[in-house]
């Protein structure tokens, strides 16, 4: 039997009708996810340490500590 919406709907004699529990997201993206994670963790095997920490960590460490020195002077300057 199809509801107003045109989905199916799981009833019997004398039972209301419910709609059948669609699919969540997460479960339809499940394929892509683990494609996704089979990429990028054949894309970390291959990058060396060094480029890691050069390239990602390093950066976006200084670039903390730029924003408190920033906010620090800031905040003293207001006193």
């Amino acid at each position: 039997m199809l509801s107003s919406k045109g989905r199916k709907c799981v009833c019997g004699e004398g039972e209301e009708q419910r709609e059948r529990p669609r699919a969540s997201l997460s479960a339809r993206m499940l394929p892509m996810r683990l494609a996704m994670g089979n990429t990028l963790s054949a894309f970390a095997k291959e990058l060396p340490a060094w480029i890691v920490f050069t390239g990602i960590f390093l950066p976006v460490v200084l670039l903390l500590l730029l924003l408190i020195a920033y906010f620090r002077i800031k905040l003293i300057e207001g006193k």
